[in-house]
């Protein structure tokens, strides 16, 4: 099995199955990615301490790696051992300035050019460079999606749905305890033909829950396999983009700067969480089906009413009709992955616009 090779560092996206992505500093001469020492346990806890600036409680893995930017010399020497450059986004708006001198052996021989008329060869001083490495400003950095970049409360509820930034924070807080304890949608198995269609629903359908989820829990578990590149808020963040926007698997991952097959394993599993966390915001009312006339017979006075009153009402059933339609990811198409999921993404839009302000001020009693 090949392993890929990719910066563990937070805000670093360097990956070797990305060559077209790569960013290479002006002071590394060739692009490597350096193992955690497995030899000296003091050196190792530095690195995993330094690299924890930009990514909170980082633990090192025996896949984990370093590339070549972070090190200032392109690589750990006895000089400089330890990664510290461009550990944050910090670093890279603001980076540090490299005073590296050429060694002495290095020192460039610079001819001097001022004529000599009685002489036929030239005398060579040497010069030492002493001019530092220039910082680099013009470097672009892809940083991936945050609702801390959503800074106006209209761009709020055209990103995500939610008609404010109060209202994304409570619904996301109300979700943690549980998404702290779920279990991701891991893919479907190689199999062919009939048994992959009924593998796939059956596993989209039981997803995500699992037993200590079910008892009731709110005591977060440890997920399995590496640490993760997002938080649950982009997570969640993701998700709900897709609903309000019907965004394309391939544009939120460039977005979150994650693989889309990162982004089917993040969408799939919360469509299914949210669908059952947020569906007892849907309240059925009464059905207030119209009475009818019998055949050849006048509907008395009482029906008359009741049946205006249902009528009256009717342009506000379209407009809550709208606002569900409002919700993108409903006149989008689906991939045969997803149709198992058309209830629960149904079951959410309508249980978002729930949250917005009511279509009528007051009351209409329709029952009477």
């Amino acid at each position: 099995m090949v392993r890929a090779d990719r910066c563990c560092v937070g805000p670093c996206d360097n990956d070797k199955r990305c060559p077209k992505r790569l960013v290479v500093m002006e002071h590394v001469e060739e692009l490597k990615w350096h193992r955690f020492p497995t030899k000296d346990e003091d050196r190792k806890r530095k690195w995993a301490s330094l690299v924890a600036k930009g990514r909170c409680e980082f633990v090192p893995t025996d896949n984990s790696r370093i590339c070549s930017n972070h090190f200032p010399d392109g690589k750990p020497t006895n000089k400089n051992p330890n990664p510290i450059l461009y550990l944050t986004l910090d670093d890279y708006r603001h980076p540090k300035k490299l005073n590296l001198r050429e060694s002495p052996s290095k020192k460039r021989k610079v001819s001097s050019c001022s004529p000599q008329p009685s002489c036929s060869t030239m005398d060579e001083q040497e010069e030492c460079s002493e001019n530092p490495i220039p910082a680099i400003d013009n470097v672009n950095i892809a940083i991936a999606m945050q609702f801390a970049q959503i800074t106006r409360e209209s761009d709020v509820r055209f990103f995500t749905g939610f008609e404010s930034t109060k209202s994304f924070q409570e619904i996301f807080n109300f979700l943690v305890p549980r998404a702290r304890l779920m279990k991701y949608w891991e893919g479907v198995k190689r199999s062919s033909g009939v048994e992959r269609e009924e593998h796939n629903q059956q596993r989209i359908d039981t997803i995500i829950l699992s037993n200590v989820y079910a008892e009731g829990s709110v005591l977060p578990i440890n997920k399995p396999g590496p640490q993760r590149k997002t938080t649950l808020e982009q997570e969640f963040l993701l998700t709900v983009m897709r609903l309000r926007l019907g965004l394309l698997i391939k544009d939120l991952a460039f977005r979150f700067q994650i693989s889309t097959t990162r982004v089917s394993q993040i969408w799939i599993t919360w469509v299914k969480l949210l669908s059952k966390e947020l569906r007892h915001l849907i309240i059925w009312p009464s059905k207030a089906i119209p009475p009818s006339a019998a055949k050849g017979n006048q509907m008395i006075s009482d029906d008359v009413a009741v049946t205006s009153k249902v009528a009256n009402v009717r342009i506000f059933v379209e407009k809550a009709i709208a606002r569900v339609k409002w919700f993108r990811i409903l006149s989008t198409e689906l991939t045969m992955l997803e149709l198992p999921l058309v209830d629960d993404i149904l079951i959410i839009c309508c249980a978002l616009v729930n949250l917005f302000p009511p279509l009528q001020a007051e009351k209409i009693d329709i029952d009477t």
